[in-house]
């Protein structure tokens, strides 16, 4: 099943799955700005990392909570991190809306701390809160060197 997002150019299918994905993040994506790698890099036996994914090599752990897996249609929505997998679905895209900014998660970085640290590991716990700062600035087109 497939629709759209209408905040951006994006579709979803929908998905239902819950615990700890890894994403792998642009480091060059504005709202990526501080974030470290912290889940270790995966090894491809039995496919190919996507080649719309191959530059995303930030790394990290979030929680998946039954959201839908979406795809980037278009020039105008951003791919910000893909999940590590054979098919190029996104977990974190943004774009423009009207004349302000938006930013869709499909995991949840936004889960409890505890849960993340729990299920993950702390480091995966604090770039998760990391990269929600990093879209709260964003959308509020906030500098984020400057926003430490």
């Amino acid at each position: 099943m497939r629709g759209g997002l209408g905040l951006l150019a994006a579709t979803y299918d929908y998905f239902r799955e819950t615990g700890i994905a890894r994403v792998n993040i642009n480091p060059a994506d504005p709202i990526a700005y501080g974030l470290k790698s912290v889940a270790r890099k995966p090894i491809y036996a039995l496919y190919q990392l996507p080649g719309e994914a191959r530059r995303y090599t930030v790394r990290i752990s979030m929680l998946r909570g039954n959201g839908p897996l979406m795809i980037a249609c278009g020039t105008t929505a951003k791919v910000v991190g893909y999940y590590d997998g054979n098919k190029p679905y996104a977990a974190v895209v943004r774009g423009q809306y009207g004349s302000g900014r938006v930013v869709v998660f499909s995991a949840h970085p936004d889960a409890a701390v505890s849960d993340i640290a729990r299920l993950a590991s702390p480091a995966d716990a604090v770039e998760n809160l990391k990269i929600v700062k990093n879209a709260i600035l964003y959308c509020g087109r906030m500098d984020l060197a400057s926003a430490r």
